[in-house]
Formats: C-alpha cells, structure tokens, sequence
C-alpha cells in the first residue's frame, strides 16, 4: 500500500486493523454463544447443503447466498453450532476489514481530503454496531460489505479507466448481496439504474459489452431460480413466500422488534404502536388515521436507526452501554448529516457530487422498502456504512476548524450536535416505554 493522502496511513492501518479485530474478539465472547432461531437456521440450510448439494438450501422464505457462505466457512464439513460460529466470524472479520480498507482508498480519492482515508477506516473498522453484527451468524454484515462494494465501484474516479470491469464486478456485487439478504434488492436497482446514467452521460459502456454487464446481474440469481423451480415448482430469483404483507401489518402495530434469548422468557421485544387501533391492514391505518400512519413511518426510520442493543439476540434487557452506545450512535448520525451538506456545499468535485447522490439515491430506495415494516436496528447496517463517508468529512471539517482556531465555530456545532442527541434520547426513551418488557428499566 502505497502512503499517500488518499490512502490510510500504514501506522494508522495496522494499529487501527489490530484494535478493530481486538474489539471484535471481545464481542464474540459477549454475545450469545451458540446459534439460535435466524442463526440456527442458516446453519441448518448449510448442513443441508453440504448433504444434499445446492437444492438442501431451498427454503420459502430465505436465499441460498448466505447458507452457501457458511457452508464455505465450514469447509462443506458436518460441524457443530459451537464450531461454526467462530469459523464464521473470522471470514467475516477479514471481509469486513478488507472492505473497509478498500472504501478508504477509493473513498479518498473521491473526496480528496488530507487525511480522509485514515479516518474513514477508523471510522468504520471501530465502529461497535458494525463489529457487533461481524460476530453473528446472520446475513446482514456480509450483505453490506457487498453493497458496500457494488457502491464503492460505481463512484471510485479511478475505475473510469476500466469502465466495464467496474460496471460488471459493481453489479455483480449488487446481485450478490440480493442474494444474501433479499431486502437488498433495492439497492441492486439504484446500482443498475446508476449505471444505465453512467454510461448514457458518458458513453463508457458500448453496447457490445451488455452480455456481459447482464451476465454480471442475473448470473447469481440461476441457482436460487433452480432451486426454486425444482423445490416449490416457482422460477422465483428470490423467496417464493409472500412476507411483506404481513410485515407491514406487524409494522403497523409496532414500532421496533427486538428478540431476547434470556431463560424462561419469551422471545419477542415488542415495542407497540400507540397510535394503532386495531385495523386489519397498511392501507386502512392509512385510510383512517394519515398522520398517523405518516408519524409511524417516521419512528420507523428512527427506531431502525437507534441502536439500543448492541447484538441481535439480547442476553441482557437493561446493559450498562445502553444510553452511552445511542448517545454516540446518534451524534455519528448528526454529523454524518452535517458532512452529506458539507460534500454537496459548492465548489465540490463532479465525482463527490455523483458519489453523494449515488449514496443517497441506494440509501432512500433501501430505507423506503423497510419504512413500513416492524423494523430491528440490524436492518441499518448498509446505511451505516454508506453514512461513513459523510462522518468523515464533518470529523475533517471541525478539525481544520480546531487548526484555524475557529473555536466558536466548534462550540456551536457542539452544542447543536448536544441539542440533536438530546432529542434523539428522548425519542429512543419514549420508545422503549412502549415495549412492556422495558418499561420501568
């Protein structure tokens, strides 16, 4: 790795890399130590997939990509839930932290900033919420470091030079996260749609390369189609079960959804809505009461957003980081805001413009199919890395503020920042005082 202002600092990396994988470490000893309902059952499709082949995956409502990752991890062997955990972890740890590594560079070189690169990889390697979910056998992490990818090729400056590499390795990526988690089909379509743009404005993809690009696309849909079609008699690309019409009424009653694996208790933390009355569907909530249902979009996008567990799979209702994590959770949040003005506020570069619109045109159409569902924090982990770019930037503004002395400056948007957590505490709080399971903690 060459040492440049676009790239992370050697030092920085390794010291950075050796913290993130520490701090992961620790996490996988706090979490819940075996596999358990999500977590059990990718693990189940991928013992069935190591018996049966590919069509032991078929299942109604999940995708092969992810059982097919674990079964990699596991060297297509019969082990033990025990023992598939940690050989999870480690591959996901390394994905992440190349990932990470990877967006920094390319990042960098999009937003060229003195020292952006190093701390976008701080940033994102030592983030708790995403280190928390590399520790879990779930598809959410390797979901996002895909989306991640397909992002970061569809806006890297220096990928220009080999338009239909990055087109194809962008969209390929895309389809695989689709893959892994369905809900990503969205942002595969902003990744399709970006680059239709792409080369219509710049005329970098001629039309002899479109087998190729649409070989990229769909390639990673044939097997779940096969499966599909040989399981359920359905040439399905994804899940053949009808889900989202039920989890849009579970939506409708609740705010946040939570799972619990403490003895003697049942699973669910629900965070009931009061501002439902009992209608049997979305579209009558909305029929009847429209602010209402409008408002409960809108603590949707919070909730999915407030990380008032750590893990997935909650060992402990009241922990000791409870309001520590969401303070910190809420202030990266309030900067990422103030860095998406600061990349948009003129003069910016034609690639930090596109780049910043890219991101939030993924973000909107991702955080739009989830809005009206009982939503849980994890779902927000592809927008969390998306988001990191814009933290960097505010971080890199208030410093060259602190170089300039512009200490008045700092203060205001300190206390703004202050101002923006508060309310967001207070939110997260009322919150949780709708799950009964919390109240009163």
């Amino acid at each position: 790795m060459v040492q440049d202002e676009k790239e992370p600092s050697i030092r920085w990396f390794w010291l950075i890399t050796a913290l993130s994988a520490g701090l992961a470490f620790v996490y996988l000893l706090s979490g819940y130590p075996s596999l358990i309902y999500d977590s059990y059952g990718y693990y189940y499709l991928a013992q069935h997939l190591v018996t049966d082949g590919l069509i032991g995956a078929a299942n109604e409502s999940r995708t092969y990509g992810y059982p097919l990752f674990v079964a990699i991890c596991s060297g297509f062997r019969l082990l033990s839930p025990e023992v598939v955990r940690p050989l999870v972890f480690v591959p996901q740890l390394v994905l992440f932290l190349a990932a990470c590594a990877a967006a920094a560079r390319s990042f960098g070189r999009v937003f060229p900033r003195r020292g952006f690169a190093t701390v976008f990889y701080a940033s994102a390697a030592l983030n708790p919420v995403l280190l928390a979910r590399v520790t879990e056998v779930l598809s959410d992490i390797l979901a996002a470091i895909l989306v991640l990818l397909a992002i970061v090729l569809t806006v890297d400056p220096a990928r220009a030079r080999r338009p239909v590499a990055a087109a194809a390795g962008s969209l390929a990526c895309g389809a695989l996260a689709a893959v892994v988690r369905p809900a990503n089909m969205t942002i595969f379509a902003a990744i399709v749609v970006l680059w239709i743009v792409r080369g219509v404005l710049t005329k970098s993809l001629p039309a002899i390369t479109l087998p190729v690009l649409l070989a990229a696309a769909l390639l990673p849909f044939v097997p779940q189609i096969v499966i599909n079609s040989r399981a359920f008699g359905k040439p399905e690309p994804l899940i053949v079960a009808r889900l989202y019409r039920d989890q849009t009424l579970w939506g409708t009653a609740n705010l946040k959804y939570a799972t619990s694996v403490i003895p003697d208790c049942p699973p669910e933390i629900g965070y009931s809505n009061p501002l439902y009355r009992g209608d049997p569907s979305a579209g009558e909530f909305l029929r009847r009461n429209p602010v209402g249902y409008l408002a409960t979009l809108g603590v949707h996008l919070f909730a999915m957003f407030d990380h008032d567990f750590l893990f997935t799979y909650v060992t402990d209702l009241h922990p000791w980081y409870r309001w520590p994590l969401s303070a910190m959770n809420l202030a990266f949040l309030v900067l990422a805001g103030w860095g998406i003005a600061l990349a948009l506020r003129p003069p910016s570069y034609r690639e930090a413009r596109f780049a910043t619109a890219a991101i939030l045109f993924a973000s909107l159409l991702y955080v739009g199919i989830h809005l009206p569902i009982a939503v849980e924090s994890r779902f927000s982990i592809p927008i969390d890395l998306f988001l990191t770019p814009f933290f960097t930037i505010a971080l890199l503004r208030i410093g060259g503020l602190w170089r300039s002395g512009s200490r008045l400056a700092i203060v205001r948007i300190t206390l703004a920042t202050l101002v923006c957590v508060g309310l967001g505490l207070v939110l997260s709080c009322w919150i949780a005082a709708q799950a009964p399971r919390l109240a009163g903690g």
